[in-house]
């Protein structure tokens, strides 16, 4: 290789180290969303005739009417972690078979999270600081006809050990985990992280291809229960879930050629979209070698180190199939 990296995945996920650097994005202007509605499961009217409601572990699930994605009420759910939320008990089951065959077939959720950040409990003051050591011993009294002096006094021991230090921690939701319990009783599973997500007016539509959930088949694809749980303590909203089939081609995943100097830390941006289409963003430097993954993220850092012409490529993919749903080069011009 070439040059080194240093990436920046979205949400906070890898630190940047730090450089000379400066942001480059190219704003595009969105294309339509292909998007059709296949399968509504919950649409934003609460039914007591249609769902039951119920905790999981020490989480809560209650209906909200102050919000709504679509309809009038949307489901409030307060997570603890991976395994305690809430779930939804679905009256008539609905059928996923017909979509498992399906790759552009979403089961999509619209999330609204009014707090992304709980802050930890802070921790007790620590103990006062330590006590200095006692005073050395005299010396000894002089010695012979002489008086030789006497010897200095011992050191005074080491005080007492200080408080430990305190902090407060911070734990931010940036993954949703979803189990789906069939009528057979069969579970399967998905994370949804945050990073993949495209965003309507503050919900995050959280997506995975039908054909992508593990375990489901055509035969036991009835499905009798949604749970939702976060990966840290938080509260968020549910205003829609359904299945969703979309062809949205990606847009905004092209950048202009770019002029560089040797060593410069440049941050890389784009901010692809196609439609409810989950996307992960890859990088790759240098086509001369191959087409690989050298980066991850919506917005990258990367530095050459030698001097000449590049190709770079930039690829938007579905993060649960590795269908690559398009890619883009740039040209990149490094001088001393």
């Amino acid at each position: 290789m070439k040059s080194s990296i240093v990436a920046l995945k979205s949400h906070g996920i890898l630190s940047v180290v730090a450089g000379l650097g400066a942001t480059m994005a190219l704003l595009t202007t969105a294309v339509p969303s292909r998007a059709q509605s296949g399968l509504d499961i919950y649409n934003g009217v609460m039914s007591a005739s249609a769902y039951t409601l119920f905790p999981i572990g020490s989480g809560s699930i209650k209906p909200d009417t102050n919000l709504a994605y679509t309809g009038t009420t949307s489901f409030s759910i307060a997570t603890q972690g991976y395994y305690q939320g809430g779930g939804l008990a679905l009256k008539t089951p609905v059928n996923l078979a017909p979509y498992l065959s399906n790759p552009d077939a979403y089961l999509t959720f619209a999330v609204y999270l009014p707090n992304n950040q709980n802050n930890g409990i802070p921790g007790y003051n620590g103990r006062y600081p330590g006590y200095g050591g006692p005073m050395g011993y005299p010396g000894f009294p002089p010695t012979g006809p002489t008086g030789f002096p006497g010897f200095p006094g011992y050191p005074g021991y080491p005080g007492a050990r200080g408080g430990f230090n305190t902090s407060t921690r911070k734990a931010v939701l940036q993954n949703f985990r979803v189990e789906l319990v069939t009528t057979n009783g069969k579970k399967t599973e998905a994370l949804l992280p945050l990073s993949y997500a495209s965003q309507n007016n503050n919900w995050y539509m959280l997506s995975i291809p039908v054909s992508a959930l593990p375990d489901l088949s055509a035969d036991d694809a009835q499905i009798a229960q949604i749970r939702l749980f976060g990966d840290a303590p938080a509260n968020f909203n549910v205003g829609r879930i359904a299945v969703v089939i979309d062809q949205s081609p990606v847009s905004g995943l092209s950048l202009p050629e770019q002029l560089v100097g040797v060593g410069q830390m440049i941050t890389y941006s784009v901010y692809p979209t196609a439609g409810i289409r989950p996307l992960k963003i890859w990088w790759d430097w240098d086509a001369s070698d191959g087409i690989q993954l050298e980066s991850e993220g919506r917005a990258v850092r990367h530095a050459y180190y030698v001097e000449g012409d590049y190709t770079a490529t930039v690829m938007a993919m579905d993060p649960y199939t590795g269908r690559i749903l398009a890619k883009s080069t740039f040209h990149v011009h490094v001088h001393q």
